[in-house]
């Protein structure tokens, strides 16, 4: 601790406290979050650059908050440490920038990170407007359904008329659509998960295209 200066020495030693009373499986799930809020930072820009700059001007976050009358001391962790570490993967991943794309509206999410040389994505300023909400909020509900759906579809207890058309509503990119974290070892879990065949053949092409079309065209035109 000693390598941090006043606030940040108390703040760190805090969530150290809070990291050693938090649960294997909470652990785990923060760290999951940390992945998925890194790949939304990397991917909605570049997509709404080319097609509605506009929406990048302001983020609002909805957490689906476990306790509906206070934050918990896990979720008080989450969201203060949530800025560092993703700090630190826009550091090591920065997120790509396509040439000719609008990014006015976004760049003032960027800079340099707490001072030094380096540039990447100021998560203070972007996770500003971040809440825990217990409620019935659309947006959670909607998302919850995707999701439960395509756990389902993974494991087999769903039909495919009732997820076929879910990975429409991702964008395409070169990797499947669907990112694991893998929590065993083993060349089988690697290889040949059981979720394997459906993630290849569905949630690895059909999705929205990243590219505008005259980013496409223009593609086309040099090659």
């Amino acid at each position: 601790m000693d390598r941090f200066r006043e606030p940040d020495r108390t703040l760190v030693e805090k969530a150290c406290h809070q990291i050693s009373a938090t649960s294997l499986p909470l652990y785990i799930q923060a760290i999951s979050t940390f992945e998925l809020l890194h790949s939304i930072i990397n991917h909605v820009p570049l997509y709404f650059a080319q097609r509605q700059p506009q929406e990048l001007a302001t983020f609002t976050w909805i957490v689906d908050g476990k306790e509906p009358k206070k934050k918990t001391n896990w979720e008080m962790w989450w969201s203060w440490y949530a800025r560092g570490a993703l700090s630190n993967m826009s550091k090591r991943r920065p997120a790509p920038r396509l040439e000719g794309a609008d990014y006015s509206f976004y760049d003032r999410f960027t800079g340099k990170i707490d001072g030094g040389p380096e540039e990447g994505t100021d998560t203070s300023l972007l996770l500003a407007d971040l809440r825990f909400s217990s409620a019935v909020e659309p947006g959670l509900e909607l998302v919850d359904i995707v999701v439960n759906a395509t756990r389902r579809a993974l494991v087999g207890a769903l039909g495919e008329p009732g997820w076929r058309s879910i990975p429409r509503l991702m964008v395409d990119r070169k990797e499947p659509y669907i990112k694991f974290i893998c929590l065993r070892d083993g060349a089988d879990v690697i290889r040949h998960p059981l979720y394997g065949q459906i993630v290849r053949q569905f949630f690895s092409s059909g999705g929205r295209l990243m590219l505008a079309p005259r980013f496409v065209r223009a593609a086309l035109a040099e090659s």
